[in-house]
C-alpha cells in the first residue's frame, strides 16, 4: 500500500508534516492538536509532489483554520 508524505501549509508557511495512507480531500476538515486549542482546520489545495520511492509519493496540502 502506497504512503504518502504531507506537508501541511498553513497561511502559505510549512505547518507540520505526516506521513498518511490517503491524502484528505478538497473541503474536507482535518484535525490536530494545537497549542491554542483550535485544531480543526479546512484543506483548501492539494498540490501533489513528486514520488519519493516505489511505495512513498509527496503532496502539500494547504490549510485554512475551520471554525467548530
Amino acid at each position: 500500500m502506497p504512503q504518502f508524505r504531507l506537508q501541511f501549509l498553513l497561511d502559505g508557511k510549512l505547518f507540520l508534516t505526516r506521513i498518511w495512507s490517503a491524502v484528505p480531500d478538497i473541503g474536507q476538515r482535518v484535525m490536530f492538536p494545537s497549542a491554542d486549542g483550535s485544531g480543526l482546520f479546512k484543506v483548501i489545495d492539494v498540490l501533489w509532489g513528486d514520488t519519493e520511492a516505489e511505495d512513498m509519493m509527496s503532496a502539500y496540502i494547504s490549510l485554512i483554520r475551520s471554525p467548530g
